[in-house]
């Protein structure tokens, strides 16, 4: 329960007094009782072995509480790449895990075969640790990294040559008044299908496609299929967005 004290404490923070979560702050102050729990492991006192767990477990869950609210935000400003963005998050973040997981118990091992052993990858594990935190860490923020995200304009999102298709036969339809089901015909019509197709798919008789098919030729002023089709390609084409 005290591993998990930190991370408590700053959601209060954030909730109880309506602030916005201190990314940075939390970040400095989980690498602060990392130190904390190296420093206790490192002296190889067994009495010493718990406190050492449960500071290295808080600084932890501190750290992924900030990574995870991290992740959240930033896949809020681009909710196209939000899978992608939690979903590298969390596989960087599990990967961090597995290589702690294992320093840990070569740690553990070597305690047990050799106390000087143990205290020197102990220390070892420290100085890197410091050393991220002092010079990997300088110049990184959280902060800066969230707000530097731009909202991604639904608008300037690239559709696929499908979607383009039905965006623009649907334009055409609405600009020369096609009713739903002349629009279903026409766009069956622009890809190419026939009349036998069309009739398949819809479960109609001919003689209603036949009448669909004409009132859709009189409203485009077109005689023919491959004009229907030209129409559709035509790049110089009206169309109501």
């Amino acid at each position: 329960m005290l591993s998990a004290l930190p991370a408590l404490l700053g959601c209060i923070y954030v909730i109880g007094f309506h602030r916005r979560f201190p990314a940075d702050l939390s970040v400095q102050v989980s690498g602060l009782i990392v130190v904390a729990g190296l420093l206790l492991a490192s002296t190889g006192e067994v009495a010493y072995a718990r406190g050492a767990v449960t500071l290295l477990n808080a600084g932890n869950a501190l750290f992924d509480l900030t990574s995870i609210l991290a992740l959240i935000a930033i896949a809020a400003r681009n909710l196209y790449g939000a899978a992608t963005v939690i979903g590298w998050g969390f596989g960087v973040s599990s990967l961090g895990s597995l290589v702690g997981a294992a320093l840990g118990m070569i740690t553990n091992a070597s305690a047990k075969a050799d106390g000087a052993l143990s205290f020197l990858i102990a220390a070892v594990l420290l100085l890197l640790f410091t050393a991220y935190l002092v010079i990997g860490m300088k110049h990184f923020s959280f902060k800066e990294v969230i707000d530097g995200v731009e909202s991604l304009d639904p608008e300037a999102v690239v559709t696929s040559p499908q979607d383009q298709f039905n965006e623009r036969c649907n334009g055409i339809a609405q600009t020369y008044g096609l009713t739903p089901r002349e629009t279903e015909i026409f766009a069956m019509l622009a890809r190419g299908r026939n009349s036998e197709y069309i009739q398949e798919t819809l479960v109609v008789s001919r003689n209603t496609v036949k009448a669909h098919v004409k009132h859709i030729y009189a409203k485009l002023d077109i005689h023919s299929h491959q004009e229907l089709i030209d129409l559709v390609d035509s790049p110089s084409t009206t169309t109501i967005a």
